[in-house]
């Protein structure tokens, strides 16, 4: 029920934007795209636009009242009578009930088509990608100063003779990079 008006406001809409494209009620939108595409031939139908809209608007109209019928839903305040059982309907047309029933399988060929294709590349982009490239990488750079600290570990002994020797080479090899530079 809560989307039953926004429903009606868009049909409300859309058939005045119909009526606002057919050209014989309004010339608004005939020559609109003309600046962007230029000049088209127009070829007229066998059967005049009046009876095609007409006889499209009668089949829905017929369909909406079948429906309301068959499901006993009150037009205007007035319940009409129940043409149909919509459960013997639908035994009776049951290849059209199913194909109605699961929305003509969009939803399923649209999971099978785009779906299920792009989680598997999500997977695969996942394990190869991320796992192997990226967690590589960081592991790696971390695994290499991990080395890096085990080999430096073993220059702290403790000892100042050793770090004043590290210190009297450091200072050797200040002098020497400064004399032949």
């Amino acid at each position: 029920m809560s989307m039953t008006v926004p429903l009606m406001i868009l049909a409300v809409g859309a058939a005045i934007a119909g009526f606002i494209n057919i050209p014989q009620v309004s010339p608004l939108l005939e020559h609109w795209l003309e600046p962007v595409f230029g000049l088209h031939e127009t070829v007229e139908s066998a059967i005049p636009l009046f009876a095609l809209v007409g006889s499209s608007l009668a089949v829905a109209a017929l369909g909406a009242l079948l429906g309301m019928s068959m499901y006993r839903v009150p037009l205007f305040g007035l319940k009409l009578p129940q043409i149909a059982d919509p459960v013997r309907m639908g035994q009776r047309f049951s290849g059209l009930y199913n194909l109605s029933f699961n929305m003509l399988y969009v939803d399923q060929a649209y999971d099978r088509a785009f779906v299920q294709p792009f989680n598997k590349a999500g997977a695969w982009l996942a394990r190869v990608f991320d796992l192997g490239l990226i967690d590589g990488l960081i592991n790696g750079i971390g695994h290499g100063f991990r080395r890096l600290a085990g080999g430096l570990q073993r220059l702290q002994t403790g000892y100042v003779r050793n770090y004043a020797l590290s210190m009297v080479l450091g200072v050797v090899v200040l002098i020497i990079w400064f004399f032949f530079r």
